[in-house]
């Protein structure tokens, strides 16, 4: 705490340094007057007993230094000091500067413009508790050529009673729906899903609920929740929202809540994203077919939370002793020519395997032409530099040491790097709407992107 209270003492010191500059030529001027007066009454003359006081008190300029050292920052008024100094050489060659910061200012934006579109993909793909933890679950048929085929409602409950997950879901998307009641009829985009859907993303509603896990209604539970956009755009964000009854499709159902903002749909593309509804369903009952073994839906994603713990490797041999013991007691719903699989995939790789390498091509891309303009940017000192010579050996004659001489032209060059940074994230962020329109619209989490992030 002391030497907090001494660094902020000579930080205050610095501000007033001038004031106690005088103060100290004050004290000085009245000790040697005081022993002139004395020299005087021993009867000197005044210019001896003058001569004579200055003589025994010193030489008054490393006084100074020395109280000047004590009382201040020597570091801090050094980097202003260089500072202002740098500021004066970049005005007095502006094409230079401007090249500089310029050439600069293009290799940050770019790289910041890239970083930001990866950060918001691949860095950050799944914004729910222990991503690591989801997989999506996918059943094909390579005996027969076939991927992606669906998993049957019986399956789902023998996956849920595997142990290998925590839960698992089933989310379809369903053709669009007429909602009435509103001032106008609209036309929505709706997913049909599993109570347990958003227990297994770990996300909640921000206003009343969202379905109970354990709600075994074997058709539609009749109860929607809705999205924050619906929400403020038809509903003017009611608070009173939560029991209301809609109609969808002339069928009533009760909004039991709504989603947060930021949330984001487990789909991949921005067209998933637009989801504005989700239904309850169990896939069990009317207006859904009999559950049977060969009844499989390809349009019908299942998405899983692996049990804490659980790696997905390990996970999938222990899925895979599941399938092979399903086989052997439904040989007629699984013949061995179909050769039956169920394949664990992360969730992230779903949302991102596709554009990966393109992106780190493209960040590898823009970083050479970062490193392209800092070694412009580097020959641009140099060149510059060989005409400064004449200032740099004359500054050397009058005493400067080189260390001086390398801290001052290191200011410089952190200077014009600074400014140069500083101009490529403005011009970024003053262009970022526009360059988000060049964005391919199938790019994961397009309308999450953004600068800095």
């Amino acid at each position: 705490m002391r030497v907090l209270r001494r660094l902020v003492v000579r930080i205050a010191k610095v501000v007033t340094g001038s004031r106690d500059d005088r103060r100290l030529l004050e004290e000085i001027e009245e000790h040697l007057a005081h022993q002139t007066a004395e020299n005087v009454r021993a009867g000197m003359t005044i210019e001896e007993a003058r001569r004579h006081a200055t003589l025994k008190f010193g030489p008054v300029g490393p006084i100074r230094e020395r109280h000047y050292e004590e009382q201040t920052l020597p570091i801090v008024e050094n980097v202003l000091f260089d500072l202002r100094y740098a500021v004066r050489m970049l005005l007095k060659s502006p094409g230079f500067s401007f090249v500089s910061i310029a050439t600069m200012a293009l290799g940050v934006g770019a790289t910041t413009a890239i970083y930001s579109v990866i950060a918001a993909t691949l860095l950050h793909p799944l914004p729910y508790p222990n991503p690591s933890e989801l997989v999506r679950v996918q059943d094909d048929l390579p005996g027969v050529g076939s991927e992606h085929v669906g998993i049957s409602i019986p399956e789902w409950r023998d996956l849920a009673n595997s142990g290998i997950f925590q839960s698992i879901a089933i989310a379809g998307q369903g053709a669009n729906v007429n909602l009435t009641g509103t001032a106008q009829p609209l036309r929505l985009s709706f997913k049909q899903v599993t109570p347990n859907y958003f227990a297994v993303l770990g996300v909640d509603a921000q206003l009343g609920r969202t379905f109970d896990p354990h709600d075994e209604t074997p058709g539609y539970n009749l109860e929607v929740v809705i999205s924050d956009r619906l929400w403020r755009r038809e509903f003017g964000a009611d608070p009173q929202i939560v029991g209301r009854t809609v109609l969808l499709d002339n069928d009533q159902y009760q909004v039991v809540g709504v989603m947060p903002r930021g949330f984001r749909d487990q789909g991949a593309t921005s067209e998933e994203q637009n989801v504005e509804l989700w239904l309850g369903a169990g896939f069990a009952g009317m207006p859904f077919p009999p559950p049977s073994r060969s009844s499989r839906h390809a349009s019908r994603a299942v998405l899983g939370r692996l049990t804490p713990g659980l790696s997905v490797a390990s996970a999938q041999s222990r899925l895979n002793a599941l399938v092979a013991s399903l086989s052997r007691e439904y040989p007629a719903d699984y013949p061995a020519q179909t050769r039956w699989t169920v394949r664990l995939i992360p969730l992230s790789e779903t949302v991102v395997g596709s554009v990966r390498n393109t992106l780190f091509l493209i960040f590898g891309a823009v970083g050479m032409v970062l490193l392209i303009s800092c070694v412009n940017v580097a020959n641009l000192l140099l060149a510059r530099a060989s005409l400064r010579g004449r200032e740099i050996a004359m500054r050397q004659a009058l005493g400067a040491q080189k260390a001086r001489l390398i801290r001052q032209l290191l200011t410089e060059t952190l200077l014009l790097f600074l400014l140069g940074g500083v101009t490529g994230f403005a011009v970024l962020f003053c262009t970022h709407r526009f360059l988000l329109r060049l964005v391919p619209a199938s790019l994961p989490h397009e309308n999450d992107i953004a600068i800095g992030c």
